[in-house]
């Protein structure tokens, strides 16, 4: 089965959609996509393999896809259990991001990727949070509603001052 996108040419997101990170969870088939498993979240841990979203991180196929029900019909007489994605190239799709934001943060999707008290932040896979809050490698997200954007550090840090030791610090995100 090969990609049969009507759209543009595999490539818009970089070498075969490899950097492709919106919400796309339906394949060209029309089926929806599978949740990717942590397996496959800890083996790509920057592919962005989150919820059931459209990806293509080992780079072994024509174009972003995902897991599907095992033994699907992806087209007359073919079953697998994965499909390409009809990934649209629309430039306004993806959002840009800011290095900076107003409020509580839960909207930041910057690259900030240490914590207030210059502790490297450790990568979102470890969370237990719905990928559609942006929890994207390492970098600082408020998918929690807390005062402002946040990341997990190695519980062997101490916040600065406080003699805690934490999972979690603060992001110091500069206001717009």
């Amino acid at each position: 089965h090969r990609r049969t996108s009507t759209n543009q040419p595999a490539d818009c997101f970089g070498e075969l959609q490899q950097d492709y990170r919106g919400s796309m969870a339906e394949t060209v088939s029309g089926i929806t996509c599978n949740d990717w498993n942590l397996r496959a979240q800890a083996y790509a841990p920057d592919a962005g393999l989150a919820a059931n979203y459209c990806r293509n991180p080992y780079r072994t196929h024509d174009g972003a896809w995902c897991h599907i029900p095992r033994d699907s019909e992806v087209a007359p007489g073919v079953f697998q259990n994965w499909d390409y994605c009809d990934i649209p190239c629309a430039p306004t799709e993806e959002p840009q991001p800011t290095d900076c934001f107003d409020g509580d943060q839960s909207d930041y999707r910057g690259n900030l990727a240490v914590s207030e008290n210059g502790i490297t932040c450790q990568n979102w896979v470890t969370a237990n949070f719905k990928a559609d809050k942006g929890l994207v490698a390492n970098y600082c997200r408020n998918p929690a509603w807390e005062n402002s954007a946040w990341c997990y550090i190695l519980p062997t840090e101490i916040v600065a001052g406080s003699g805690i030791i934490a999972e979690w610090d603060y992001c110091d995100v500069p206001r717009c």
